[in-house]
C-alpha cells in the first residue's frame, strides 16, 4: 500500500512540474507574440505617421509655391540581427528658406547610429538608437525670412544671417546598423 501511495505521490510530482514547465512555455510564447504586435504597431504606425507628414509637406509646398521643395526619405526594419551601412547625401539649394530633420525608430538589440554631416563635412548631428528607448526626433531650421515686403509672399532670403551659407549645399548622412534587430526611418527636406 505504501508503495502504492508513493507511486501516485511521484506520478503527481512529475504531472505537476510537466504541467509547470507548459505553462512556462506558453507565458514565454504569449510574450514573444506581445512583442512583435508591439513591433508591428511600431512600424505602421510609422508608415501612418509619415503618410501625413507626407500630406502635410505636400499641402506646405503647394501653399509656399516653391521651386526649391525636396526631401529624402531612408528606412528599414531589420528583423533579424544585422550589421549594415548605408550612406546617402542631400542638396540644400540655395533659395531654401526652411528645412527639416525627422529620426524615428525602435532597436530590441544592438544599435543604429545616424550620422547628419553639414556641406563642409563638419557633422552636425548623431543620434543613437539602442534597446533603452523608442526614439522620436525633429528639428526645424530657418534659412530667411518669408513674405516681407515682397507684394505675393515671396522670399527675402536671411543671408544676413552668417548661419545660412553653412545649411546650403550637399549634405551626408550615414547610417549604422551594428548588430541590430529594430527599425529606424531619417526624413532631411528643404523648401
Amino acid at each position: 500500500m505504501k508503495k502504492i501511495k508513493l507511486g501516485l505521490l511521484i506520478i503527481t510530482i512529475l504531472l505537476s512540474g510537466n504541467l509547470f514547465a507548459q505553462e512556462k512555455e506558453k507565458e514565454a510564447q504569449l510574450k514573444l507574440m506581445e512583442e512583435k504586435m508591439k513591433q508591428k504597431q511600431f512600424v505602421e504606425q510609422s508608415k501612418q505617421k509619415e503618410k501625413l507628414e507626407q500630406l502635410k509637406f505636400i499641402q506646405s509646398n503647394w501653399s509656399t509655391n516653391s521651386s526649391n521643395a525636396t526631401e529624402l526619405s531612408l528606412s528599414k526594419n531589420y528583423e533579424k540581427e544585422t550589421n549594415a551601412t548605408k550612406n546617402a547625401s542631400y542638396i540644400v539649394a540655395d533659395g531654401s528658406y526652411k528645412m527639416t530633420l525627422n529620426a524615428s525608430g525602435y532597436v530590441k538589440s544592438g544599435k543604429i547610429i545616424i550620422t547628419i554631416k553639414l556641406p563642409s563635412g563638419e557633422e552636425y548631428n548623431k543620434i543613437e538608437l539602442d534597446n533603452s528607448a523608442d526614439l522620436k526626433w525633429a528639428q526645424s531650421i530657418s534659412l530667411a525670412k518669408r513674405g516681407i515686403g515682397i507684394p505675393g509672399g515671396g522670399v527675402i532670403l536671411n543671408k544676413e544671417n552668417k548661419e545660412y551659407e553653412k545649411y546650403i549645399g550637399k549634405w551626408a548622412i550615414e547610417i549604422k546598423a551594428e548588430k541590430v534587430v529594430g527599425y529606424y526611418k531619417f526624413k532631411i527636406s528643404s523648401y
